[in-house]
C-alpha cells in the first residue's frame, strides 16, 4: 500500500516525506507578526504589553512543544534544544522544538546511570523513553509514556528516572530496575527541565508559565515547596554545596542561585541569554550556555562572580562537564558539531563535528560522551580522551508503509530510518525476520502469485526485490531519481514505481526485474495503485491535482481526471471498479468511477487523510487520520463511516488480508503495528517494530570434516541488526570431551561488527594424531556485550585402522610360503591410502613380503582387504619375523604388525642360522 507523501495542508504544514519526518507548529515569531497584526490599530503600551505576554506564553526566548504530528520534505529552519546539567556525574537534561523539522523519533534529552552504565534518551516524537545498554551500544528496551517527555533526569543512588511531559504537567518516575513506570508527580505548567541532588533525594522542575521551581522528594514523590523565580528554564544542583541554579530567560537573563538546604534565593547573576547549565562539583565551577552569544559563561560557585566567557560553536543548547577530567562539552546546534572546553584554562580544546546535536550527557567514570542527533535518530557515543566518536546508536525507526500476502498471511513492513524491511507472521504476529534493503526504504508491494516483494529505497535510488520465501534480496533494480509509490499487479506479474521527481512511473517486468517502460505522468507524482481486473494503473499526481490512468497493455497514459486536489494516496476495489483517493487538504476521500473515470462523490472525514485499503470482499475502505492517531471505517455501499478505531501514534500506512478480514496498521512515531479484526473494527494486538540492536550469527560452512593430525575450518559471521556496532569475541566449546579431543581457535579473535555490516572470524578446529574419530558438536558463542547468540556446528574427525591376520600357515618351512589378510578400514575417511610391507629384522637371503595393492581408495565406513605374500628360499635363515604393513595418507600413518616363523625342513636341510625375533 501506498503511505501519503508531500502534502501540504491549506495552513502551511505538510503530511509527508520520502525522507523527513516533522513537526506541525507555527513557529513564535508567526505568532508575534500575527499578534501585531491584530494590534495595528492600539496604542504602543498596549502592543507592548501584548508582546511581553506573547513572550512569555511562547517560552520566552524558546516556543512550546509543537502538537500536530506530519511528514514533510519541505526544508523548514529549526532544531530541537537540549539542555543537560551535571551533578557530580549524573544529568539532567532536555530539548525544545523551536521550529517545524524534527528527527523522527526525536531524542532529545539524555541521561547517564554511571552506576548500572545505561543511558536514557527522551524521544519526544514517540512518546517514549529508549534506554541503551553503555556497555554493547544497543537499545535494550523502550518504555511508552502518556505523553511526549521533554527532560530527563536520574538518582543513580536509587536508580530511579525523573521525565518531565509538558503537555500534561506532570513528572514521571520510571524504576530503572523494571522500566516501568511507577508514579506520576503533578508540578507547575509550561515544564523546562529537571535535575536531581542524589545526596539529598531532591529532584528539582523548573515550570516555565508557572514562573516557580517545583521541589520534589525523592522518597514519598510528593511536591514539597515551590520556589517563585523568573522565567525558569535550564537548572542544575552542586550536591557538595547542595546549591541549585536555574537560568532564567525571556527579558531576565539571569541565573538564580537557591539554597537546598532552605529552598530559598540567595543571589541573581545577570547573564547573556542562559539556557542550559552544569556544575563542575570538583571545581565548585558553575557552566551556562548563553545561546546567542555563542559562548560559555563560567562562573565561581564560591563568589557567584563571572570568571571567563569562552567563545564556543554556533547556538550552544546543552551543557554537560567531567568532573575527573575537568573537561566542559556544549551542544552547538546549529553549527553542527560538539566543543569541547578545558576547565583549567577555559579554552576550546576540539571541536567534534556531527548533525543537530541536541542534549549532551556523559560517564565520568569511563569518560564516555553521549550526545542526541535529533533529526537523524541517533545516539553519538564519544571517547572522551580522543574526542572521537567511536559508534552510533539508532534510536528511532518509524514504519513507513506496508503491504500483505494474503497466501502466506504474511505482513511486509518498510522501515524508512532503519533501511529494513520486517516480516512478520500474521498468524502469531510475531517478527520473523529482518531484511536490509537500500536506503530510505519508502513505497512497499507484494506480488500474491509469485511471493516477491518490491520495495522502493528513496536514498539509495533503487527498487530492492525480495524473495518471499528465504526472505532475502535476490535483485536491485536501479531507479533513474528517488522512488517512492509502489504497486503490483499479480495477474501482468507488473510493478508500478512513481519517480515524484521526474514526473514519471516505471513500469517493471516482475519475471525479469527488468525496466519495462518509463511513463511520464503528472507533476509530483506520489502513490499509484492497480485493477488487475482492467489492468489500468492510477497514478496520483500531488502538485497537478490529477490522476493519470495507465492502460497496462500499452503502458500508455489513456486518460487524466482532474481532481481540484492534491492526491495523497489510492486505492482501488477491483470488484466494484472504483477508485478511493485521499484529499488531506479537503478532510475527505474522493471516489472515481473506473469505467467512466468520474467523479462521483467524496466522504467527509473528521481529519486530514493519510493512506487508504480497501477489503474487496466486504467492501469496507480503511482511511488513516496521522493527526487524529485513529482510523476511520467507511461502508462502500453506502460511503458513511461507520466506524472509528483508536490506534497508536502517528498512523501513516495501512494494509488489508481480506483472506482473515485484518487490517494492520503502521503508526510512525510509535514505531508499532495495530491489528484489528475487520469484524469487530476493534484492535486485537498490537505488534512492536522497535527491535533493539542486534546481531544475527552463521557459519559456513555449518559441517565439515578433516584427518587426525589436520586441521578444517570455518568462517562465523555476525551481521548487524538494527544498526548493532562493537567488538566482537567468539568463544567455542567441543562435545563429547575425550582424552586428545579436537581444539577450537578464532583469527581474528575479536573483529570488529560495524552499525548495519557484519563481521567474521575463522573457526578452525584442530586434532592430533591420538584424537579419537567421530563426530564433535562444535557450539560457537558470538557476544557483543551483554548480547550473546550461539551457532552450532557438525565435525567429523575422519581416520582409517589396519588389522593383520595371523599368516597361513604361520610356520614357514624353508623355501615355503605363507600368506595373510590386511584389512583398511575408513573411519569416515575417504581417499586413497598407500601401503608399504617391510620385514625385520633384515638378513641375508631373508624372507620377502610383499602386498597384492600398493594402494587401496577407500569410501567412508568400508573396508578393503589385501593379500599379503611372504614367501622363503631354501638359504632363509631359521628364526622368527616380525611383517610390518604401514598405511599413510598425507599427514596420517598407521602401522600393523605379525610374527611367522621359518623352520626347517626336519631332514636337516636348508637353513643358514638361527634366530628369533625376540
Amino acid at each position: 500500500m501506498d503511505v501519503c507523501r508531500n502534502i501540504r495542508l491549506s495552513s502551511g504544514a505538510c503530511l509527508c516525506t520520502q525522507q523527513h519526518i516533522i513537526k506541525y507548529q507555527m513557529p513564535k515569531f508567526q505568532w508575534l507578526s500575527e499578534i501585531l497584526l491584530l494590534a495595528r490599530h492600539l496604542t504602543a503600551g498596549t502592543v507592548l504589553v501584548m508582546l511581553v505576554v506573547a513572550t512569555i506564553l511562547t517560552g520566552g526566548l524558546f516556543p512550546s512543544q509543537p502538537t500536530l504530528s506530519y511528514r514533510s520534505t519541505i526544508p523548514v529552519d529549526g532544531r530541537i534544544f537540549g539542555d543537560q546539567t551535571l551533578m557530580n556525574g549524573f544529568a539532567a537534561s532536555s530539548q525544545n522544538l523551536i521550529a517545524t523539522v524534527a528527527g523522527g523519533a526525536g531524542p532529545g534529552g539524555v541521561a547517564v546511570n554511571s552506576v548500572t552504565g545505561r543511558i536514557y534518551i527522551a524521544l519526544q516524537l514517540s512518546n517514549t523513553i529508549s534506554v541503551v545498554d553503555g556497555f554493547s551500544n544497543t537499545v535494550i528496551a523502550s518504555i511508552p509514556l502518556g505523553a511526549s517527555p521533554s527532560a530527563i533526569s536520574l538518582n543513580p543512588n536509587t536508580n530511579l528516572i525523573y521525565v518531565t511531559l509538558p503537555s500534561l504537567n506532570v513528572t514521571s518516575v520510571i524504576n530503572g530496575s523494571s522500566n516501568t513506570v511507577v508514579a506520576t508527580i503533578h508540578v507547575g505548567s509550561g515544564l523546562r527541565r529537571v535535575a536531581v541532588n542524589p545526596n539529598t533525594n531532591r529532584i528539582y522542575v523548573t515550570n516555565g508559565l508557572s514562573n516557580t521551581v517545583s521541589v520534589i522528594d525523592g522518597s514519598s514523590n510528593s511536591v514539597v515547596a515551590t520556589i517563585q523565580v523568573g522565567i525558569p528554564f535550564g537548572v542544575a544542583v552542586n550536591p557538595a554545596t547542595n546549591t541549585v541554579y536555574v537560568t532564567n530567560g525571556g527579558t531576565l537573563n539571569k541565573v538564580t542561585v537557591i539554597d537546598g538546604s532552605n529552598n530559598s534565593i540567595t543571589t541573581t547573576i545577570p547573564v547573556g541569554s542562559p539556557m542550559a547549565v552544569a556544575i563542575n562539583s570538583n571545581t565548585n565551577m558553575i557552566y551556562v550556555a548563553n545561546v546567542y552569544g555563542n559562548i560559555l559563561v563560567v562562573i565561581n560557585g564560591s563568589s557567584n562572580a563571572i570568571v571567563a566567557s569562552v567563545p564556543v560553536g554556533f547556538h550552544p543548547v546543552a551543557v554537560a562537564a567531567n568532573p575527573n577530567t575537568d573537561r566542559i562539552y556544549t551542544t552547538d546546534l546549529y553549527g553542527n558539531s560538539v566543543s569541547v572546553i578545558d576547565g583549567s584554562s577555559n579554552t576550546v580544546v576540539a571541536t567534534v563535528n556531527m548533525a543537530d546535536p541536541s542534549a549532551v550527557d556523559l560517564n565520568s567514570s569511563g569518560n564516555t560522551v553521549y550526545a542526541t542527533n535529533y533529526n537523524s535518530d541517533l545516539l553519538s557515543i564519544m571517547d572522551g580522551s580522543s574526542n572521537t566518536i567511536v559508534a552510533t546508536v539508532l534510536l528511532g525507526f518509524g514504519p513507513s508503509n506496508l503491504d500483505i500476502n494474503p497466501a502466506t498471511n504474511k505482513i511486509y513492513i518498510a522501515d524508512i530510518s532503519a533501511g529494513k524491511v520486517s516480516v512478520i507472521n500474521g498468524s502469531s504476529s510475531g517478527i520473523i525476520t529482518v531484511v536490509g534493503v537500500g536506503g530510505g526504504p519508502d513505497g512497499i508491494g507484494v506480488n500474491n502469485a509469485t511471493g516477491r516483494v518490491f520495495v522502493a529505497n528513496s536514498i539509495s535510488n533503487s527498487v530492492s526485490v525480495l524473495d518471499g520465501s528465504t526472505n532475502s534480496v535476490i535483485a536491485t533494480i536501479p531507479a533513474s531519481s528517488t522512488p517512492q509509490g509502489v504497486a503490483v499487479n499479480s495477474k501482468t506479474n507488473r510493478i508500478y514505481v512513481t519517480l515524484p521527481s521526474a514526473n514519471k512511473t516505471m513500469v517493471i517486468d516482475g519475471s525479469t526485474n527488468s525496466l519495462l517502460a518509463s511513463v511520464t505522468v503528472g507533476s509530483d507524482p506520489v502513490a499509484v495503485t492497480v485493477n488487475p481486473v482492467t489492468n489500468k494503473a492510477y497514478v496520483m499526481n500531488f502538485d497537478a491535482n490529477t490522476t493519470s490512468v495507465i492502460d497496462g497493455s500499452t503502458n500508455t497514459v489513456v486518460a487524466t481526471i482532474q481532481l481540484g486536489f492534491s492526491p495523497a494516496s489510492a486505492a482501488v476495489n477491483p470488484t466494484t471498479n472504483k477508485i478511493y483517493v485521499t484529499n488531506p487538504n479537503g478532510n475527505a476521500v474522493a471516489v472515481i468511477d473506473g469505467s467512466t473515470n468520474n467523479l462521483t462523490g467524496s466522504i467527509s472525514l473528521a481529519f486530514a487523510p493519510g493512506d487508504v485499503g480497501i477489503n474487496t470482499g466486504t467492501n469496507k475502505i480503511y482511511v488513516t487520520g496521522p493527526s487524529a492517531n485513529s482510523i476511520s471505517v467507511i461502508d462502500g455501499s453506502s460511503n458513511n463511516v461507520i466506524a472509528t478505531v483508536p490506534v497508536g501514534f502517528d498512523p501513516t500506512a495501512l494494509a488489508v488480508n481480506f483472506a482473515t478480514n485484518t487490517v494492520y496498521v503502521a503508526n510512525f512515531y510509535a514505531d508499532t503495528i495495530s491489528v484489528i479484526s475487520g469484524s469487530t473494527n476493534t484492535i486485537t494486538s498490537t505488534i512492536n517494530i522497535f527491535t533493539p540492536g542486534d546481531f544475527v550469527i552463521s557459519s559456513s560452512p555449518a559441517s565439515f570434516s578433516f584427518t587426525v593430525a589436520s586441521s578444517g575450518s570455518s568462517t562465523v559471521t555476525a551481521q548487524s541488526v538494527n544498526r548493532l556496532n562493537g567488538t566482537l569475541t567468539f568463544s567455542a566449546s567441543i562435545s563429547p570431551l575425550v582424552t586428545n579431543g579436537p581444539t577450537a581457535s578464532f583469527i581474528p579473535a575479536n573483529p570488529v561488527l560495524p552499525a548495519g555490516g557484519s563481521g567474521a572470524s575463522t573457526l578452525t578446529v584442530s586434532a592430533t594424531t591420538s584424537t579419537p574419530a567421530g563426530t564433535y558438536a562444535v557450539t560457537v558463542t558470538a557476544s557483543v556485550g551483554s548480547i550473546k547468540h550461539v551457532t552450532a556446528l557438525s565435525v567429523t574427525v575422519t581416520d582409517f585402522t589396519l588389522s593383520l591376520t595371523t599368516p597361513s600357515p604361520s610356520v614357514i618351512i624353508v623355501g615355503g610360503y605363507a600368506a595373510a589378510v590386511l584389512s583398511v578400514s575408513s573411519l569416515g575417511f575417504s581417499g586413497s591410502v598407500t601401503l608399504v610391507v617391510s620385514v625385520s629384522p633384515i638378513v641375508t637371503n631373508g624372507p620377502t613380503a610383499s602386498a597384492s595393492t600398493s594402494s587401496v581408495l577407500l569410501v567412508s565406513s568400508t573396508t578393503v582387504k589385501v593379500t599379503i605374500s611372504i614367501s622363503t628360499t631354501v638359504s632363509v635363515p631359521l628364526g622368527s619375523y616380525l611383517i610390518s604393513v604401514t598405511g599413510s595418507s598425507g599427514p596420517v600413518s598407521h602401522t600393523v604388525s605379525v610374527s611367522v616363523i621359518v623352520q626347517g625342513s626336519g631332514d636337516g636341510s636348508g637353513g643358514g642360522g638361527h634366530f628369533f625375533v625376540k
